[in-house]
């Protein structure tokens, strides 16, 4: 039986801070990359299947990432507008890809991926979908903080115990 006050080892190596900051820009990109490089597959491919299959999912109901107004005197400017961009920004590929899409569909392109990435804000549940694509950076950002976490943050934070026992 193991020390209480010793975290188990979890399947993340601990690294050196260039490598887990690496693994960390892996999985931002591409959400379960850096778990998968880092070796555990399992946990990398999970994350990959759920955080993009809700990034499908808003898509598919026509959430798009909106870019807000940034200037605060402006009368539409809303401080949710702006916190809700930030956190879409979390899944770095697809809020890149999205971001290149809309670009394209502005000059004219009727591309069907790039109006599929670009979003369809006039759809009947392009809110909903915007709400998926908000949910999948948040959870790409609460997966890349664990890794880092498991792979150099400080050992004393990291609760294994609930892993442990299982």
């Amino acid at each position: 039986m193991s020390d209480p006050a010793t975290p188990a080892p979890g399947p993340v190596p601990r690294v050196a801070r260039p490598v887990a900051l690496a693994w960390c820009a892996l999985n931002w990109i591409v959400p379960g990359l850096g778990y998968f490089a880092a070796g555990d597959r399992f946990r990398g491919a999970a994350l990959f299947l759920l955080i993009n299959g809700v990034l499908v999912a808003g898509y598919a109901l026509g959430g798009h990432f909106l870019p807000p107004v940034w200037r605060v005197g402006a009368p539409n400017f809303s401080i949710v507008s702006c916190l809700t961009y930030i956190l879409q920004l979390f899944h770095g590929g697809a809020w890149a890809l999205s971001a290149f899409s809309m670009g394209i569909v502005e000059r004219g392109s009727q591309a069907a991926a790039a109006g599929f990435f670009a979003g369809r804000p006039g759809m009947p549940y392009a809110d909903l979908g915007a709400f998926h694509l908000l949910a999948a950076g948040a959870m790409n950002y609460l997966s890349t903080v664990r890794l880092y976490d498991e792979a150099a943050g400080d050992p004393s934070l990291v609760d294994d115990s609930a892993e442990a026992s299982a």
